[in-house]
């Protein structure tokens, strides 16, 4: 989650926080083995459509303005197709695109499997 967040940064996750929203970096159980969790950002929400094409995203087909993602992080020019995001699911990216474990390898993520939303980082 470079630059966002680093190797050893202590994180405070809020477990109860409302409405979720593009942008907000969220801990969730991985959905093919629930005894491991992932904090990634949520990129697309509940009936979006989501396109990657040549690294940038594309949310139903506008391109999506992303400043928390730096360059030096986005060199692979990934392309994705088109992905309908089902009701109650959210579509996670890694601000480290170039290193992350996310939607774009192995789908939406269950609102049901998110328990927590990044409050703030301390030392």
């Amino acid at each position: 989650m470079r630059p966002a967040l680093s190797d050893g940064d202590k994180a405070l996750f809020l477990k109860s926080f409302g409405t979720l929203k593009r942008g907000d970096i969220v801990v969730f159980k991985y959905p093919y083995d629930t005894t491991k969790s992932y904090f990634k950002r949520i990129v697309g929400l509940p009936g979006e459509t989501v396109a990657i094409r040549a690294g940038r995203v594309y949310i139903n087909d506008n391109e999506l303005s992303e400043g928390y993602v730096a360059q030096e992080f986005n060199q692979v020019a990934l392309s994705v197709p088109l992905v309908q995001i089902p009701q109650k699911h959210y579509y996670m990216i890694g601000d480290n695109r170039d290193h992350s474990s996310d939607s774009r390898t192995w789908g939406t993520v269950a609102e049901e499997l998110i328990y927590g939303k990044y409050f703030v980082t301390y030392y």
